[in-house]
């Protein structure tokens, strides 16, 4: 076997390499022992699969085979994919840290041990860990210092910031023993209209601010080309059912002296879901009912966000690609497939870690504004 020298290479490099035919494509996959971000044992070679749900509370998930045991309780393992860049050299790549769940042993009829662990990344440590106390978080208290608060409370410290702010909180909260502490910091999250919690390649946790999806910015992309790794199947849905047109929330704060209210009304007669269009209204129901906003404008930005997600109709598409191992959370990808042509959001991914694998994208677009 050839022996090759590695190292990280910049994304573009990668992208342009996946693009070579399958048969001049050197590829395979190992994992890593970690812990707590470091290496603790030798790499071995795994497979398995791995796959990724941007809308799930645990987002990442692995199914991994491999003939070695480790200490399951405390050992992270670190799936790599190596790609041959060159005679000599080949890029190293992480796809995320994952927690073992349920290891299972097995022995064939030759004597061969193998171990099939089920994972998920590392989030997993914030939803079982939870308060041994009640917690109260103080009016003027800094909403970013209460969640990495949180975060080194459950000796979590390999965390990327990737939008500061100033946000305090504008009236006391107050959670219950045993609240989990993903649940509280994705409500905080919330608050501030930020992304949920959620996990890089190298297993790092992400405290990233809200942008809707740009309908003209991209990620990746994925057209017909003869140097493209976009496959021909394809599917396409879209869903009518119970779309709202009209969007109702609330204040849900003891603290305040009045109740705050926002409503959004789709009266756009261009818009085939609009109160004019379809002569009637659909509210939801029931109302949105944040606690910790405390201002009408973040009450009315809280709500053109949910309107944005929620309130219009959404194009699914499924399609298959060869393994681009770059794809991490909400990715934009421009889409130009035969039948298909724009900018959607990733919602979901997954691939098998093996050599020449397909890689499964779930992507979702809004047909109307």
């Amino acid at each position: 076997m050839a022996i090759f020298v590695e190292k990280r290479y910049p994304n573009a490099a990668i992208l342009e390499r996946i693009k070579a035919p399958q048969g001049h494509l050197k590829q395979w996959f190992t994992c890593v022992p970690v812990q707590n971000g470091r290496r603790i044992g030798p790499e071995v070679a795994c497979t398995g699969s791995i796959s990724y749900s941007s809308f799930a509370d645990i987002k990442g998930t692995a199914s991994i085979t491999l003939h070695q045991e480790f200490n399951w309780l405390n050992t992270e393992l670190m799936p790599i994919m190596h790609l041959q860049m060159s005679a000599t050299e080949a890029a190293y790549i992480p796809l995320g840290t994952y927690i073992p769940s349920t290891p299972e042993y097995q022995m064939d009829e030759n004597g061969e041990e193998r171990w099939t662990i089920k994972a998920y990344d590392r989030l997993t440590i914030l939803n079982e860990d939870g308060l041994t106390a009640s917690w109260h978080i103080p009016a003027g208290a800094s909403y970013l210092d209460a969640i990495t608060t949180l975060l080194f409370s459950a000796n979590i410290s390999d965390v990327v910031i990737r939008d500061q702010t100033d946000a305090t909180l504008g009236v006391d909260r107050d959670y219950e023993i045993g609240t989990r502490k993903l649940t509280i910091i994705n409500d905080l999250l919330t608050d501030i209209n930020y992304y949920a919690l959620f996990t890089d390649l190298y297993g790092q946790i992400v405290i990233q601010a809200y942008a809707p999806p740009s309908t003209t910015q991209y990620d990746f992309l994925y057209d017909d080309k003869n140097s493209s790794i976009l496959r021909r199947a394809i599917s396409d849905s879209r869903d009518y059912l119970n779309k709202p047109n009209v969007f109702v929330a609330i204040t849900n704060n003891p603290d305040l002296d009045v109740q705050l209210t926002s409503v959004i009304t789709n009266d756009n007669p261009a818009s085939p879901l609009s109160t004019v269009a379809r002569n009637r209204k659909i509210v939801t129901n029931p109302p949105y009912s944040p606690e910790g906003i405390t201002t009408q404008a973040a009450l009315d930005a809280y709500l053109r966000r949910i309107a944005f997600e929620s309130g219009e109709i959404y194009q699914h598409v499924t399609f298959t690609t060869a393994i681009n191992p770059l794809h991490g959370h909400l990715n934009n990808v421009f889409l130009g497939h035969p039948k298909i042509h724009g900018v959607f959001s990733e919602t979901e991914w997954s691939f098998p870690l093996e050599p020449g694998g397909l890689m499964t994208h779930t992507a979702r677009k809004a047909v109307i504004i």
